[in-house]
């Protein structure tokens, strides 16, 4: 495109012209605006329909004659916008150059990416075909794992089809040599099932019985037995829990059989966890009289080893447990039950409370079941008569001699009719309580009145006469403390000549022992020192040798030899060894009685004469609180305190002298002086 100078002022044509550095067209200098024209002539040259140049005005021939400055400066002003268009263009290529590069990075990453997911599409093939593969293989393995579990299962299926039917032939083996009585060829038979990995209940169960049985038998070792069999009880209820019912009893059983051959607190124990397990089972058998008469039963011989607060609580609860069954259960052992625990609330209380309950003891046993035997008969009258006894302890003076003539009269028909002894024994036990109200002669001469007793024993039990010989030895003991010295040594000699040899089916040779031991010691104090000595050894020997077993007779066999070793300790100084035994004999006796008032007397005069005067002032207190209100304990009490030297004797307030002051004055209140 062309554009218009003013050529006659100096101004050319200029032409577009090229750069060869970039190849490109320069601008052209803008044509100058001539302001000098007119209007008309400004409008035909803007719009380009003036052909020829207009006129050039006047001044402008003037601005050609200018000096060379202006040409500076627009040559300047031209290399300006020279530059500044290099400048934009090399923006420009540069631009293009940083779009082009972007252009081929995007192409490359895509590339790249492209790669990449190619890369990461054959990954995951490979990774699924190993998945695959692993599948395939883990597959395999349980498979095989799968058949090796069938191959094993079968196995123990087969070993356990073998182990069960030796199992079953032992078992049945041994329920038949147990059946047949052999417990101990049971116990052989049944081996391989005790000793398979997961023995059976029933296993358990039959080998239970079977050391039970070997128990009962009164073997060698009874209380491992049972032990054992108390093991394997409670294994089969483990392995069998729908057993555990029909287990109970039997462990309730084994418990009760270890009970009645301990003593003290090891028998507590058995009887403690007899009482959890009847416990345990109670609601279930609530309407059972025969588990009501056990359970009850064991809550009596309980509290009979209980402190006086327990034993009141353990009695209430055996009274209340028989109280529960119909009149109709009420059999003959229940209501001997019901009072024998009378009779013993009756002790722990005074007056008209204990009179009470041993009159209701009376009335139950004035009601003798229609269809009763002979023997029973005899056997309640009996206990009638011991229970009256019992009564006769809570009356004085008048009173007591009063009620005596009255069973005299009441019990004289009764014992006419009596067919065994038992009913004479218990009325001879009367007149050794009415003799002792009495005064020498008298006495002897209500004493007397057992000898026709004695006459009617030997007739009925002409087979037993060894019975009535020793009955006839206990009433010359009795009534030799009666006697004068001469008198009483003679009668003690006719009571020691009928214990020698003598035999009897329903005594034992270590009851017969204890009674000729309990006559040595009548007879000590009645010699001179020499053969004093010996009676009393005598009567160590023969209580040592009745204490060799555990039976009802223990606590009687304990304390005779202890007032044995104690008469014999006077005459001379003893021995370390000799107080050792005595203070041995002594803990024996407190394990079998722990909370009998004269075994807790007794046990403390041990302790004192032993030297343990700390320990023989507390069980001193604890006599006391059993109920022993003598003037000898609260002297041997007084004595142990003041030997004490911890214990200050000036002190008022010191704890053990002001209980011992209290006790003191209230033993005086009731008419028992401690002098």
């Amino acid at each position: 495109m062309e554009s218009w100078t003013e050529a006659g002022h100096g101004s050319l044509l200029m032409k577009p012209t090229t750069d060869s550095r970039y190849g490109l067209t320069k601008p052209l200098r803008p044509a100058k605006v001539d302001l000098s024209m007119d209007d008309d002539t400004f409008l035909h040259w803007v719009s380009g329909t003036q052909t020829a140049p207009p006129a050039q005005p006047a001044h402008e021939a003037r601005e050609a004659n200018e000096p060379p400055q202006a040409w500076a400066t627009l040559l300047l002003a031209q290399a300006q916008a020279h530059e500044q268009a290099l400048r934009a263009e090399a923006m420009r290529r540069e631009t293009m150059e940083r779009e082009h590069q972007q252009r081929e990075a995007q192409r490359i990453e895509a590339l790249q990416r492209e790669a990449m997911e190619r890369e990461a599409a054959q990954r995951e093939l490979a990774r699924q075909e190993a998945e695959r593969l692993e599948i395939e293989r883990r597959k395999a393995r349980e498979r095989e794992a799968l058949e090796r579990e069938a191959l094993r299962m079968e196995a123990q299926r087969r070993d356990s089809m073998a182990a069960e039917v030796l199992q079953r032939d032992a078992i049945s083996e041994a329920k038949k040599q147990l059946t047949l009585g052999y417990p101990w060829k049971a116990l052989d038979a049944l081996a391989p099932a005790l000793d398979a990995s997961l023995a059976s209940g029933e296993a358990w169960t039959v080998a239970g019985w079977c050391w039970w049985r070997v128990a009962r038998d009164n073997g060698p070792n009874a209380e491992d037995a049972v032990t054992r069999a108390i093991q394997a009880f409670h294994r089969a209820m483990v392995a069998d829990p729908d057993a555990e019912p029909m287990l109970g009893g039997a462990l309730v059983r084994c418990h009760l059989f270890m009970a009645d051959r301990r003593q003290g607190e090891a028998r507590a124990e058995s009887l403690d966890a007899a009482l959890r397990l009847m416990g345990s089972s109670n609601s279930a058998r609530q309407g059972d009289a025969r588990s009501a008469l056990e359970h009850a039963r064991t809550l009596y011989e309980r509290a009979m080893l209980a402190a006086t607060d327990e034993q009141a609580s353990l009695l209430e609860r055996a009274q209340q447990r028989l109280a529960g069954l119909p009149m109709a259960n009420m059999d003959a052992d229940a209501r001997w039950l019901m009072m024998t625990i009378w009779q013993a609330q009756a002790r722990s209380l005074q007056g008209r409370a204990a009179d009470a309950l041993l009159t209701r003891a009376v009335e139950v046993l004035n009601q003798v079941p229609e269809h009763a035997p002979q023997d029973m008969r005899d056997q309640w009258l009996a206990r009638q008569i011991d229970i009256e006894l019992s009564r006769l302890q809570h009356l004085k003076g008048a009173a007591c001699v009063m009620r005596l003539r009255q069973l005299r009269d009441m019990y004289a028909p009764k014992l006419a009719e009596a067919r065994s002894i038992l009913p004479l024994l218990s009325w001879i036990q009367i007149l050794r309580e009415w003799s002792g109200m009495l005064s020498d002669r008298p006495a002897r001469e209500k004493l007397a009145e057992a000898e026709p007793l004695f006459e009617r024993m030997a007739s009925l039990s002409p087979d037993d006469i060894g019975s009535v010989q020793f009955a006839r030895a206990y009433y010359l003991r009795l009534r030799s403390s009666h006697e004068m010295i001469g008198e009483a040594l003679e009668t003690l000699g006719q009571a020691d000549a009928l214990l020698v040899g003598a035999q009897s089916p329903v005594l034992f040779a270590e009851t017969v022992a204890l009674e000729r031991a309990e006559i040595a010691l009548a007879r000590a104090p009645l010699l001179d020192p020499r053969e004093r000595k010996t009676a009393l050894e005598q009567a160590i020997r023969f209580s040592d040798g009745s204490a060799s077993m555990d039976d009802g007779n223990l606590a009687r066999a304990l304390t005779c030899g202890i007032n044995a070793r104690l008469a014999l300790l006077e005459t001379a100084t003893p021995s370390a060894g000799e107080l050792q035994s005595l203070v041995a004999l002594a803990r024996r006796l407190l394990k079998a009685m722990p909370y009998d008032a004269q075994a807790l007397r007794l046990s403390a005069r041990c302790e004192f004469v032993a030297g343990n005067v700390a320990v023989a002032s507390q069980l001193c207190e604890a006599a006391w609180d059993a109920g022993c209100h003598d003037a000898d304990l609260l002297r041997l009490w007084h004595a142990s305190l003041a030997n004490q030297p911890t214990v200050m004797t000036t002190a008022a307030h010191e704890p053990q002298w002001k209980r011992l002051n209290q006790c003191m004055r209230l033993s005086q209140s009731t008419g028992h002086t401690a002098r």
